[in-house]
C-alpha cells in the first residue's frame, strides 16, 4: 500500500443526512512516521499491508492475520496526542 507523504486533503462541502447538517471535515494528512504526526489529540487510521501472515497478540489472546490490506481506526486523547499514540503502533 502506497502512502502519500505530506499530502493534505480538505473537505469543503457539508454533508446532509437524515435531516441533519454535519460540519465540513477538518483537513487531514498522511504521515509515514510518528514524528510527522501532531502532538495534539485526534483520530487516526493505520493502513497495514501484510505480504505474509502475522500473529497479533493482545494480552494473552492471539490471532493470525492472513496476507492482505487492513485498516485500524483509533483515537489519541492522552498526553502526547497522535504522535505518542502512533509511536506505539509504528
Amino acid at each position: 500500500m502506497n502512502a502519500v507523504r505530506g499530502a493534505e486533503i480538505t473537505m469543503t462541502t457539508t454533508v446532509r443526512k437524515a435531516g441533519m447538517t454535519l460540519a465540513p471535515l477538518a483537513p487531514f494528512r498522511f504521515v509515514t512516521t510518528a514524528a510527522e504526526a501532531p502532538a495534539a489529540a485526534g483520530a487516526y487510521v493505520l493502513a497495514i499491508d501484510l505480504s505474509r501472515p502475522a500473529v497479533v497478540r493482545i494480552g494473552s489472546a492471539s490471532a493470525t492475520l492472513g496476507p492482505g490490506r487492513y485498516l485500524y481506526c483509533g483515537s489519541a486523547k492522552g498526553p502526547g496526542g497522535l504522535r505518542a499514540r502512533l509511536a506505539r503502533h509504528m
